[in-house]
């Protein structure tokens, strides 16, 4: 190594695009800057690399370092950082500078020491970030493997076996947790941390020197996925369709393209899958691109429960009119969807749905807000029934006295729930009425004794309807067997009871017809 030979390479990497900082930092000569000129008060003075004292320092402590081939200055970030890695504020102040650890160029002394030749990807930072420094790339074709190293603290380093210099892409986009969780599948990727220089170093040229197997001598699930193989659930965001839509419609090629179905190792998470050939993926496109997606701001069936906040619906027919819940349907038929307001499109868990314009959309939405829900206190009869605890008809019978009192009778849709539906609701002091007619009735019953029993209770006891009951009991009912008395729920609601005696009668009954069976 001699200064002409360092200064032509350094001249390479500043007529490549590579800044003072980023060379000086690779090749670890922060103490070789040296400012050249005057300072005046509008500009300072330049700051120059003085490489003969770089070269002479490294020769008297015997170093001998073999310079990359070529330096290649990406504007692209290398190893961005996960969603939570990203510094949202100024960090004025609020976080120490990471120490600066030079492993560029202790990666350099150990490529030198094992004489590989090399060449190295610069990538850039953005603001946002918390590491200062780029992660440099070391590719070594003559062993097929790359290296990311950082100079930043905490920042680890990764080598990439079987790799090089076509795979860069593919790996620099990836972040350091996917690089780690590659790593833990297998041996694609070994993780270096940094416990001290000596320790680094050896450690580094250890996993250099260590010989993989080729790719072609493992077994499929344990080889990368070849460039352009990509998996259901990577495809499924191409095409915008749910994985089982993918899943239906690959079917048919797994029977007719056998073999371009095959067990890789994922690139991006490094774990096993089913991957498909570009060929299939290709394919695949061009049966998807039967059924196009809907033009923009169209509505699918679920995009207009959504926005209606109502409950399920169901999209059948081939002249996409739109089915569901009776809410809508009502508000169809009002509204009168028209032909130029549908369209069959593809949606994301089928390959064609039903899908509204904007514009009826928005009418459903007008429509929907002129809805009144009811207010605190108002019933519908469903719900005084069994707030109560009586008939359907017993109610309708004591509200019938003040049907011409329609102040008392209105639509509503209910006060809570995702529900459309209109239904007439009673006014608070009509609902009262019933609950007081209801009170004063039942008081003319006894609460019911111990000793009888319900119809529900002879029902579910001796597991017989209502026609084997009459049968069994016809003819033998006496005064008092019989009697209306009032439950202990929580309304206290009338109930039709039976003594013992007709319980007695009952079991004898089905008894006999057992035993006179075939």
């Amino acid at each position: 190594m001699d200064s002409e030979m360092v200064t032509s390479r350094v001249s390479d990497m500043f007529e490549a695009g590579m800044g003072l900082e980023r060379v000086v930092e690779l090749l670890n000569a922060g103490d070789f800057l040296e400012e050249s000129g005057r300072e005046t008060d509008k500009h300072s003075a330049a700051l120059v690399f003085n490489v003969q004292a770089y070269v002479c320092d490294l020769l008297s402590k015997g170093v001998d370092i073999l310079l990359p081939k070529r330096v290649v200055p990406l504007d692209e970030t290398i190893l961005p950082p996960g969603e939570s890695r990203f510094n949202f504020g100024s960090g004025s102040g609020f976080f120490d500078k990471m120490k600066y650890i030079p492993r560029t160029f202790y990666m350099m002394q150990v490529l030198s020491d094992l004489g590989f030749e090399y060449e190295v990807f610069d990538g850039k930072n953005t603001e946002e970030m918390f590491r200062d420094l780029s992660y440099k790339i070391f590719v070594i074709p003559s062993i097929e493997k790359i290296a990311f190293v950082c100079n930043e603290q905490w920042n680890a380093s990764f080598v990439i076996h079987r790799a090089g210099r076509q795979d860069v892409d593919d790996y620099r986009v990836l972040t350091k947790d996917q690089l780690r969780a590659i790593a833990h599948a297998g041996g694609l990727i070994t993780p270096i941390k940094y416990l001290g220089k000596e320790d680094w170093e050896e450690r580094m040229k250890e996993t250099l020197l260590d010989q993989n197997l080729s790719e072609d001598e493992l077994p499929y699930e344990e080889r990368l996925a070849p460039v352009g193989w990509t998996t259901i659930g990577a495809f499924m965001f191409v095409v915008s369709a749910s994985h089982k839509t993918v899943e239906k419609l690959l079917e048919p090629f797994k029977l007719s393209h056998v073999d371009h179905f095959r067990k890789y190792k994922s690139r991006k998470v490094g774990r096993s899958g089913i991957h498909f050939s570009p060929e299939v993926a290709e394919l695949l496109e061009l049966e998807f691109a039967k059924y196009p997606l809907p033009p923009e701001e169209w509505l699918s069936v679920t995009d207009l429960m959504k926005q209606l906040n109502v409950g399920s619906v169901e999209a059948k027919g081939e002249e996409a009119v739109i089915l569901g819940h009776v809410s809508l349907k009502r508000l169809i038929k009002v509204l009168s969807l028209g032909k130029e307001d549908n369209a069959l499109f593809r949606g994301l868990t089928r390959l064609q749905c039903p899908f509204c314009s904007p514009s009826f959309g928005k009418r459903i939405l007008e429509y929907v807000l002129a809805f009144e829900r009811a207010p605190e206190g108002w019933m519908n009869r469903r719900q005084l029934v069994g707030d109560v605890g009586i008939h359907d008809k017993t109610v309708q019978q004591y509200i019938a006295p003040y049907l011409d009192r329609t102040e008392w009778f209105k639509e509503y849709i209910p006060r809570k729930g995702n529900f459309l539906v209109q239904s007439e609701y009673l006014h608070p002091d009509l609902c009262q009425l019933v609950r007081d007619r209801a009170a004063e009735e039942l008081l003319c019953y006894e609460v019911r004794p111990e000793g009888v029993w319900s119809w529900t209770e002879i029902r579910a006891v001796l597991h017989i309807g209502e026609r084997t009951f009459k049968k069994a009991i016809e003819g033998q009912l006496r005064e008092g067997d019989k009697k209306r008395y009032r439950g202990a729920g929580r309304a206290g609601q009338l109930v039709d009871c039976y003594t013992e005696r007709i319980v007695d009668i009952v079991r004898v009954y089905l008894a006999a017809r057992h035993q006179t069976s075939p």
